[in-house]
């Protein structure tokens, strides 16, 4: 009589076990969810490996598990998830996705085309997946495929600020300026606020001749981004563009803080030094050019030449 007692103990335990290892895991694959819907990915990732844990290669953990590593930066790790996943569920359009972000961001674009291609073969009208794709063709200079996906992708999500970016990207490339600005600005108004789409809009207002417009967007991205390089150096270009030689110089003395092997900045900088009269200071910085590289130091006296040629024409 004991041994059965105890024999229906330890079923009662192994049924009770059985169904909270059932709970737990709905549980850590909720609290995925929840996580990852919230960008929470550090979060999603323990959760879903906890799942994992209790029911190796459940497919929906393995899969977020990738997804989350993906999301973190992690993106050779998340490979092996990802490939057991994407085999698993066959070639399922969330997967492929992954898979073609991993290798785009490790460089190897004509594999994570591929696999673009392949989560827009399971959801054709899928904003997100053109815009991936349409990303990654703009990043390989193949604008012809790159401009239609993404048009694509935006009749999908009209009100998405990143895809008008891009196709704004896509007509700058091409030399479409005018285009190109109306995207950038449409981008804006759709509430983008990134250093890069304001660099880009500068960059686009200062070949249309808009200087002012340019200033303010330049100014705008390195509000967002104190330390942008470039951003710093085209508005330095653009003040001694405007003969504001002091002002130019702020932003090149900016750059070469940052970055002192920016050989541009140096050249911008001993350029305004020459033309607000600080001799000593213009001719230090033309030695150091010679010294780095005679072309350095000739595209200094090029550029300090060119900005005199254009004062004296104004004079007339």
């Amino acid at each position: 009589m004991k041994t059965i007692l105890i024999l229906s103990i330890a079923i009662a335990c192994i049924s009770v076990s059985d169904v909270s290892a059932v709970d737990s895991l709905k549980m850590y694959i909720q609290k995925g969810g929840v996580a990852l819907r919230n960008e929470q990915y550090e979060k999603a990732l323990n959760a879903y490996k906890r799942a994992n844990e209790l029911d190796p290669g459940n497919h929906e953990a393995v899969m977020n598990i990738g997804t989350s590593l993906v999301a973190l930066g992690r993106y050779s790790e998340a490979l092996d998830y990802l490939h057991y996943a994407d085999s698993a569920l066959g070639g399922a359009a969330q997967v492929s996705n992954a898979l073609g972000a991993s290798y785009g961001n490790m460089g190897q674009r004509d594999k994570a085309i591929i696999y673009y291609k392949k989560a827009i073969e399971q959801a054709p009208n899928n904003a997100l997946y053109l815009t991936n794709l349409g990303q990654e063709y703009l990043h390989a200079g193949r604008i012809s495929l790159a401009l239609p996906t993404l048009q694509k992708a935006m009749a999908q999500a009209p009100d998405n600020p990143i895809i008008a970016f891009h196709i704004g990207s896509c007509f700058a490339e091409s030399g479409t300026t005018d285009s190109a600005e109306f995207y950038f600005e449409k981008a804006v108004e759709l509430g983008g606020n990134s250093a890069e789409l304001y660099y880009f809009l500068g960059i686009i207002k200062t070949r249309l001749n808009k200087p002012d417009a340019a200033i303010s967007a330049f100014m705008h991205a390195i509000s967002i981004s104190p330390d942008h390089r470039d951003c710093l150096q085209s508005l330095g270009l653009v003040y001694l563009d405007k003969e504001e030689y002091s002002m130019a110089a702020e932003e090149f003395r900016r750059v070469v803080v940052l970055d002192s092997t920016y050989y541009p900045g140096w050249i911008g900088l001993g350029t305004t030094y020459a033309l607000n009269n600080k001799t000593v200071q213009a001719d230090s910085i033309l030695s150091f050019l010679f010294d780095a590289d005679s072309s350095y130091g000739f595209h200094m006296m090029k550029l300090i030449s060119g900005q005199v040629a254009k004062h004296k024409a104004k004079q007339k």
